[in-house]
């Protein structure tokens, strides 16, 4: 059986998944555009860049992709 799942384009590991998003439930997020200093950021979950200028979730852990947030986080 496979240790491996494919989330938003990135191959990781279940367990790595399951902790990344245990962390960013812990978080309060805000939308807002990811800022012109940065090239890009990352997402905490899933680890795909955030290009600046792009609408992300952002809190005091780090950023988060638009997909990890609605199917990990907001889901209810």
């Amino acid at each position: 059986m496979t240790r491996y799942i494919n989330i938003n384009g990135a191959d990781i590991d279940k367990d790595f998944l399951n902790e990344n998003i245990e962390d960013a439930k812990s978080y309060k997020w805000i939308l807002e555009p990811v800022p012109f200093e940065n090239s890009h950021v990352h997402c905490i979950i899933c680890g795909v860049p955030i290009e600046s200028g792009y609408n992300a979730l952002k809190s005091n852990g780090g950023w988060l992709c638009n997909y990890c947030y609605e199917h990990f986080i907001n889901r209810k």
